[in-house]
């Protein structure tokens, strides 16, 4: 019995592949002001171990007819010894209808990488991913 149940368990357990979504409208290209470059930066340093050292490199950016940006790129940062990781791609939404409201994630292995870089190059963004 406890044998069947642990099966059942670990069935259930399975990896869930999560397609990133498609925009329903392709995004036209959109040059961010120097007002909301802060707003998603501030998303993707929480992230960091050392978010002041954040270096934000191939940033691009697209915008749907509802004042919806979708902003992808890349950012590096110190770790714990210091040193620089290396390059991870990130992306973020910022709201430019009403109050700049920002929302971002980095990706952190190999199934996030492929989950930004796709979620980017459906919306028609092109960046140097990593």
């Amino acid at each position: 019995m406890r044998y069947i149940l642990t099966c059942l368990l670990l069935a259930g357990c399975g990896s869930i592949h999560q397609e990133p979504p498609t925009p329903s409208v392709s995004l036209k290209p959109y040059k961010l002001s120097a007002s909301e470059e802060p707003i998603y930066q501030q998303w993707i340093r929480r992230g960091l171990r050392d978010p002041q050292s954040a270096q934000f490199s191939e940033v691009v950016a697209g915008k749907d007819e509802r004042g919806q940006v979708l902003i992808c790129g890349n950012v590096n940062s110190k770790n714990g010894f210091g040193g620089y990781a290396g390059r991870v791609p990130f992306f973020a939404y910022l709201h430019t209808n009403g109050p700049n409201v920002g929302y971002g994630e980095m990706a952190g292995n190999s199934f996030t990488t492929s989950y930004v870089e796709r979620l980017c190059s459906n919306a028609g963004l092109q960046f140097i991913p990593m």
